[in-house]
């Protein structure tokens, strides 16, 4: 299963990147607050070893208020290439600690944490595709995503999932 990791920070801040890293310790992009988003952008392809360190922005979170016609306010992920989007809410009433969900085009998508704590999973149409994990052994503590390849999701919506959760938790 390939992995992503990167240090957990406490508070995000414009102009202070946040170093993210493959499961070879290689690092393949940086997670930014910019402006009123926070960005996802790649050093080089996620899959491809070359030298090439143009930064390209892959993906980006936004807070919307009232979302095509929603009601409230959701955190969307904007996927750049192929352009799409995906609105997250909470599920209040949910027997998890943390259950937030989102409907994309035909897939459901369910952000669940059990406990708190607990390790964070990310089921598509009711299938485990994702963990997110907050690994100690690691310098710090560092934030810790493994995914399936054969996911329908890119893999820069499983980088920025984490940041979904922190926004639905401190923002609403």
């Amino acid at each position: 299963m390939p992995s992503f990791h990167f240090q957990k920070p406490l508070v995000i801040r414009k102009n202070n990147p946040i170093e993210v890293k493959n499961e070879k310790e290689e690092i393949i992009g940086n997670i930014e607050k910019i402006s009123s988003r926070i960005s996802f952008q790649n050093n080089h392809p996620l899959y491809s070893y070359s030298n090439d360190t143009t930064q390209k922005e892959l993906a980006t979170l936004t807070i919307e208020i009232g979302w095509l016609g929603e009601d409230g306010s959701s955190v969307v992920y904007h996927n750049l290439d192929p352009s799409f989007d995906i609105s997250f809410k909470e599920i209040p009433s949910s027997d998890h600690h943390l259950h937030i969900r989102a409907n994309q085009k035909d897939h459901r998508i369910d952000i669940i944490q059990t406990e708190t704590k607990s390790i964070v999973k990310i089921l598509i149409n009711h299938t485990d595709i994702s963990h997110i994990s907050i690994d100690k052994s690691m310098s710090g503590s560092a934030v810790l995503i493994e995914y399936r390849e054969d996911s329908p999701l890119p893999p820069a919506f499983f980088l920025l999932s984490f940041f979904i959760i922190k926004l639905i938790k401190e923002e609403f």
